[in-house]
């Protein structure tokens, strides 16, 4: 049987700017971004909804619209994941992120905060024995100010407020570091942990998450057990959307049967991992799936991959090559490849193909080898195997985003290049490394050694 959230709060509309820039302007030392690429994206209470959408749950969200392009646009793309109950304020909000390179250089608000708690509240709390869960996304602008008044056994809460007693009677409250100084006016350490149950005990909130970026989170509940979660710490592109990847994880892993503690360390884990990539994050396993290193046997799975990294705001790199014998010209090619988008797939020559194009006595390495030292490495997200002597096929089927390929060339003879760039990819070109090719291992390998 399918399970039902209510989310409520205040939603906003992402757009991203992306554009390269070579130069500074001449009126300020600001750069300049040349043609952007414009994307809209949901925020707040509306990625919380994405974060938490799958076929198996249906989704009502309780939120503030004002009649503007931005919340027509959020409707739009919102109705195909959930049911809308909206309350009608002056302005969407709106934020406007400007990136180069994958890199935020900017960012421009555009709202106007109008406390509509009170009508938000009183849509959802004659029906909210329906859910099994609600979801509390609170940003401040004045969809939620105060929970207390809902009467519910699974409410989870990402805080803004000042006062823990607006969140009394909440099952989950999860505040970052600088939300859990401003609710108990002290650092949040373990130590402490007696201290925080007694607050909680006292305004019947049965658990806190306190997520603290590179430091394990702890969890703690009103009767004073606690528990830190560690993960394995991941380099940080982008921490959007982080905290609510943790709070819609945790929520969907306790409504399909975990216990909190194994939901709260499951949601920490995919925060810290979306943390790693550019653009929100992904807390429903399908998504997560895309980050983790696999050997690919199909298209259609890579096909999919693409699809579910560019639904949330993420980029499929494809290089290609043979990779007998890694050195660093692979290496430094890898690593520029890689910076160029969030996911890297290589595609390799098989081992008929090689032999194909340099002969009988290569590869040095098979194939599964091959694959196996390129996963290896710490850029290379995926592997596939081409049978031909190139794989225009399979930058056909795949379509990247970004077409890498390592050496001197013109990008526009690069196998691929009319494909990508017709669907608005690009081809790049990765700098060259001189001095390093397998040709030139082998060759010296096979000289006599002089004593």
């Amino acid at each position: 049987m399918g399970k039902r959230i209510a989310v409520i709060g205040d939603v906003m509309l992402d757009v991203y700017g992306s554009g390269e820039s070579q130069r500074l302007s001449p009126e300020a030392p600001v750069p300049i971004v040349l043609n952007p690429k414009t994307t809209y994206h949901l925020g707040g209470a509306a990625h919380v909804v994405k974060l938490l959408s799958s076929p198996d749950v249906e989704i009502d969200l309780y939120c503030a619209l004002g009649d503007d392009d931005a919340g027509r646009m959020l409707q739009t793309l919102l109705e195909p994941l959930c049911k809308i109950y909206s309350t009608q304020i002056p302005v969407t909000s709106v934020k406007t992120r400007i990136q180069v390179g994958g890199h935020q250089i900017c960012r421009i608000d555009n709202e106007v905060v109008t406390d509509v708690s009170s009508q938000i509240l009183g849509q959802i709390i004659p029906c909210q024995d329906q859910y099994n869960a609600i979801v509390v996304s609170d940003y401040a602008k004045g969809t939620v100010s105060k929970t207390n008044a809902l009467n519910h056994q699974a409410i989870f809460i990402d805080p803004k407020g000042a006062k823990l007693e607006f969140y009394s009677g909440c099952f989950l409250l999860k505040p970052n570091v600088k939300e859990f100084i401003k609710l108990f006016g002290f650092e949040p350490e373990l130590s402490r942990a007696a201290q925080i149950a007694e607050s909680l005990h006292q305004n019947s909130i049965e658990y806190l998450l306190i997520t603290r970026s590179e430091r394990p989170a702890i969890l703690i509940n009103k009767t004073g057990e606690a528990h830190e979660i560690s993960f394995e710490f991941q380099e940080v592109n982008d921490v959007t959307g982080a905290g609510d990847v943790a709070l819609a994880a945790s929520v969907l892993e306790y409504i399909n049967g975990a216990n909190i503690v194994d939901a709260a360390t499951l949601g920490i884990h995919r925060s810290a991992l979306s943390v790693s990539h550019h653009g929100t994050g992904f807390a429903n396993s399908s998504v997560i799936e895309t980050t983790k290193k696999k050997f690919f046997s199909n298209l259609n799975d890579i096909a999919r991959l693409k699809e579910s990294l560019n639904e949330v705001g993420r980029k499929l790199v494809v290089t290609n090559g043979c990779f007998d014998l890694l050195h660093p010209g692979h290496l430094n090619t890898l690593k520029f490849a890689k910076s160029q988008g969030d996911y890297l797939l290589v595609l390799i020559n098989s081992d008929d193909s090689v032999r194909q194009i340099k002969g009988e006595n290569r590869p040095i390495n098979s194939e599964d080898v091959r694959a196996e030292m390129l996963l290896n490495t710490p850029n290379v997200d995926g592997i596939y195997v081409f049978k031909g002597d190139t794989p225009a096929f399979e930058i056909s089927a795949i379509i990247p985003d970004v077409l890498v390929k390592g050496g001197d060339y013109d990008p526009t003879k690069i196998v691929g290049y009319d494909v990508v760039v017709q669907n608005g990819g690009k081809v790049v070109v990765a700098p060259y490394l001189k001095g390093h090719s397998t040709s030139a291992i082998i060759e010296k390998s096979n000289k006599p050694v002089n004593n």
